[in-house]
């Protein structure tokens, strides 16, 4: 009998306006009349929406197929007449729906929904599997009993589609009971779930996430990293201690052959500081790195089995709460507890890499192991300076799905990279995503030395069961090609051609705007120009409550986003723009749009011309597979064609921190953060001595790169640097500062140690660029800010795949963990000792809470003081020069309640790098925000307030 019983009908109340990104302010329109979870269900009850056909909306009742509730149908919506004056972004709605689970007897059970970002069970919010892919679950502890499940479900157009009414959204809820008549420590471990084709099912049901690179035949594997997440099922802390990976052939199976191979590799932890440890409750992506002891597999081998086995230990947690394993300078820490090991299980592809793609595997940049797709030319040549041609997927695609690797062919002398951005829909191409397509460049870099002909090579089938090392040839013929030349090169890193579709269009657009120094032509398609185009943000519900000023505050946090605000950037860069003609997905409006902007900047109005193939919709399977782009390719990878060189140029930027070189040169700081800034620069030569002059907008800082052209004399807004040698320009390095302060003139000196720069500048969501594992540093170990804690950490690994790690105020801290670029600290100032710290650290702060020895009595921003009940803030603050943190509090709980949720976990979400926050947001949205802004280069807050 099943310990549990999940309605099949369902209490639906809706359709209500949001907007994109919007439901993370609150905007909830019922919270005017008490919330939904204070709701009952009653036929007589209505409520207004200007959604529907008479202006009020009531409760229906749904049945859910297999868990599955929706698509829902709201009939009296006036879909097609509201699109009319708003288009698609009125069909961005949201309604709510409740459930009820009986327990028959107290019971642990993981729970999630997927299709939803948030839901409610016991009044807790638990964050949900927005884009369905299966990789968390939440361990809730139900008593015998009713219980309410609350769904807040938002028909999000970017994932559900627009356009096409009725618009339908729907939600699947997952549950599976803990195994109560588990005994042993190992049931404190589950390898959690994912969608990948690589995962098979451990011991208890669930799916195993593991990640490791394909193996190539005659060659070896495409990397020597590896991965495997886990979620800590049980009430304490559990230590990874170890991992060991071992192979065996599917032959050596079949025929159970006792001299078949099994290897088992040199394997290691990825950890920096002692061992990994995964708090109660939270997913960790545990990576390893592996070193193989035997040769290569023989031809006969299709498919290669391979188990991981983790060794672990449990540990009190009330020893833990003095020292955590991975962060204190304790050596006892790794004795005592139960020790036990789980088996992850899966399998790997033997590939012929000479006709197919392959997946390797590579550290990112935040040190977790992430993977790529790549597909070798036709030919492997010598030239180092070759372009590399880079494939950005499309939203919710998965990197190493064979439509996308077809999708784009061979070419003769270039290389293919397929980046996955972290996950299918990853971060639209922005922040985190962008730095892992540079990572999977360096990656595939790093691999040349397993490629042939670097590599051992052992032979199986000839020696009738024995394996011996082949003594000659040193290849076979499925290592390399007849015409390959030996001493291959993959090409230049810095020397792109970069191409995708859809959400991958628009990730060409935002890399050639940011990046184009590196990027030689792309080939957007259907692409648009930014999330706030795209769906627009107009029908927010906090725009009727909110002052304009606030809102242009909160928009520049995305700014630096807006594509067709840099594409001044990209004038040197060839450019083949292609959109099917019937596309009703991203309207081939906004490629025009694209066009006619960066035709203006180039002042020649058909230089850029938009290929567009007639009857063609969002996607077809020629889009890059045709004799035009095919001419477009040979033309830009061939080494006869340079870059254009500019006589003149304009470098537009709002936030340096997501650049990289423009023409040159590098922007380190802004004079007032978050506002536009411009260089027009003007070449001329005199005597084989070139003069470059620039006049800066809103530019504190510059250094040029070794992408710039060099020049002999530089004139920055009237001032003259004449001494200037151009072999130090072209060197790159020479850095120019502003001197604001006295003598009102350009020098030729770095920032100030005490100042901000584009290493250190925001918004909040620039925390997701952490190098290391976000650390998040709660009160006390309370349960509730355990719960948020893992809230936060299970956004970064499901949107990111990313690491976190959740520790104590009172806990043993190491002085390399206090280092970590970015720390988020939770709770109220009397409750988390180190947020009290941090503060009195530097006693100038500008953002400060008045407080008595009982009570917060304000939270002071600058010279303003908000003293209201229910008032939270959510801001960043240097820690030293490395680290910065993120602070979450308030007045008090309900204040900090608002606060928590602004912890950006998506692209969209409109938060700077401080904020202030009421209650009224739960139903009015940014119209609750109290005030919002920036700060400067001394860390004194501006903006709205």
């Amino acid at each position: 009998m099943s310990t549990f019983t999940l309605s099949k009908t369902w209490q639906v109340l809706g359709p209500f306006p949001i907007g994109t990104r919007e439901q993370d302010f609150g905007a909830d329109p019922l919270e005017n009349y008490g919330g939904f979870q204070k709701l009952r269900y009653s036929t007589g009850a209505k409520y207004p929406s200007e959604l529907v056909e008479g202006g009020f909306v009531g409760w229906t009742m749904i049945n859910s197929n297999d868990h599955t509730l929706g698509p829902i149908d709201f009939k009296n919506a006036r879909w097609s007449e509201n699109g009319v004056p708003f288009g698609w972004s009125i069909e961005q709605y949201q309604a709510w729906a409740r459930g009820i689970l009986i327990t028959h007897e107290p019971v642990q059970l993981f729970v999630q929904i997927s299709g939803v970002s948030e839901f409610y069970i016991h009044g807790t919010r638990y964050h949900g599997d927005c884009y369905g892919y299966n990789t968390t679950t939440h361990l809730i502890q139900f008593d015998k009993g009713t219980h309410a499940i609350d769904v807040r479900m938002v028909h999000d157009v970017r994932m559900f589609g627009g356009g096409k009414a009725p618009p339908q959204c729907q939600c699947h809820v997952r549950i599976e009971p803990k195994d109560e008549a588990s005994m042993y420590p190992e049931d404190c471990a589950i390898i959690t779930p994912c969608n990948s084709t690589a995962s098979t099912t451990n011991q208890q049901g669930a799916s195993c996430e593991l990640l490791m690179p394909d193996y190539l035949n005659d060659i070896g594997f495409a990397g020597s990293y590896g991965s495997v997440s886990i979620q800590n099922a049980g009430e304490d802390p559990i230590i990874v201690k170890s991992v060991t990976l071992c192979i065996v052939d599917d032959h050596s199976l079949e025929s159970r052959n006792k001299n078949g191979l099994f290897m088992e590799y040199k394997t290691e932890l990825i950890v920096d500081h002692g061992p990994l440890y995964i708090s109660p409750g939270q997913i960790r992506p545990v990576g390893f790195s592996f070193q193989k002891e035997w040769g290569s597999l023989p031809a006969t081998t299709k498919i290669l089995r391979f188990w991981v086995r983790i060794g672990l230990a449990v540990k009190d947690s009330n020893n833990v709460i003095v020292a955590t394993s991975t962060v204190v300078e304790d050596d006892d820490m790794e004795e005592g507890g139960d020790e036990f090991a789980i088996r992850a299980t899966g399998s790997v592809q033997c590939v012929d890499w000479l006709t197919a793609a392959f997946k390797y595997t590579f550290l990112d940049y935040d040190n977790t192991v992430q993977y790529a797709m790549a597909k070798r030319p036709h030919v492997l040549n010598s030239d180092a300076s070759k372009p590399i041609l880079v494939a950005l997927h499309g939203a919710g695609v998965e990197t190493d799905s064979s439509f996308w690797i077809n999708s784009i062919p061979t070419q003769k002398h270039c290389w293919i990279v397929f980046p996955t951005g972290r996950t299918p829909w990853g971060y639209d191409w922005h922040g985190p995503s962008t730095r892992n397509v540079f990572k999977s460049l360096e990656g595939l870099a790093e691999i040349q030395e397993l490629l042939p002909p670097h590599f051992e090579c052992m032979d199986f089938a000839t020696t009738g069961g024995d394996w011996v090392t082949v003594s000659a040839p040193q290849e076979t013929t499925r290592t390399l090609k007849p015409h390959d030349d030996r001493d291959w090169n993959i090409g230049s890193l810095d020397t792109l051609i970069v191409m995708g579709h859809s959400n991958g269009g628009q990730g060409v657009w935002h890399l050639a705007v940011h990046f184009p120094d590196k990027i030689v032509a792309v080939v957007p398609a259907a692409g648009y120009l930014k999330i706030q185009d795209y769906v627009s943000f107009a029908n927010w519900v906090g725009n009727s409550y909110s002052d304009p000023w606030l809102r242009g505050i909160l928009e520049s946090s995305i700014a630096e986003y807006n594509n067709d605000l840099h594409l001044s950037n990209m004038v040197n860069i060839a450019v083949l723009p292609r959109v099917g003609t019937q596309d009703d997905n991203v309207p081939p409006l906004h490629t025009r749009k694209y066009v006619r902007i960066l035709n203006s900047h180039l002042q020649q109005p058909t230089a850029i011309k938009t290929s567009e193939v007639l009857g063609q919709g969002h996607w077809w399977d020629t889009v890059f597979d045709d004799k035009t782009v095919q001419r477009f390719l040979d033309q830009y990878s061939s080494p006869q064609q340079k870059k254009r060189e500019l006589n003149e140029f304009c470098i537009t930027l709002m936030n340096p921190a997501g650049n990289g070189s423009v023409y040159g040169i590098h922007v380190e700081q802004m004079m007032i953060p978050y506002r536009l800034g411009k260089i027009k620069g003007a070449f001329t030569t005199t005597d084989n001595k070139t003069l470059l002059t620039l006049k800066t907008t809103n530019i504190a800082s510059f250094r040029f790169t070794k992408h710039f052209k060099g020049c002999n004399k530089l004139i920055v807004d009237g001032d003259k640097f004449s001494h200037l040698e151009k072999y130090h320009t072209l060197q790159g390095g020479v850095t120019l500062s502003f001197d604001g302060k006295k003598s009102k003139r350009w020098k030729l000196e770095g920032i100030k140690s005490n100042e901000r720069s584009a290493a250190n500048y925001g918004p909040i969501h620039r925390m997701y660029e952490s190098t290391k594992p976000l650390v998040v540093i709660i009160p006390s170990c309370t349960s509730h800010y355990k719960h948020i804690a893992l809230q936060i950490a299970h956004d970064w690994y499901l949107y990111g795949r990313g690491d976190s790690m959740i520790l104590c105020d009172t806990q043993a801290i190491a002085s390399a963990i206090l280092d970590y670029p970015y720390h988020i600290y939770l709770g109220l100032v009397n409750e988390n000792k180190r947020i009290e710290s941090i503060l009195a650290d530097k006693p100038t702060a500008h953002i400060d809470f008045e407080k008595t020895a009982t009570m917060i009595t304000g939270i002071k921003v600058g010279d303003k003081v908000y003293r209201d009940p229910g008032t939270g803030v959510l801001f960043m603050r240097p820690i030293n020069k490395h680290t910065t943190a993120i602070v979450v509090s308030g007045m008090d709980h309900d204040g900090f309640e608002s606060a928590w949720h602004l912890l950006p976990r998506r692209t969209g979400m409109m938060v700077p790098e401080w904020i202030v926050t009421s209650k009224d947001m739960k139903s009015s949205g940014i119209g609750g925000v109290l005030g919002a802004g920036y700060f400067d280069n001394e860390w004194k807050p501006f903006g709205y307030m």
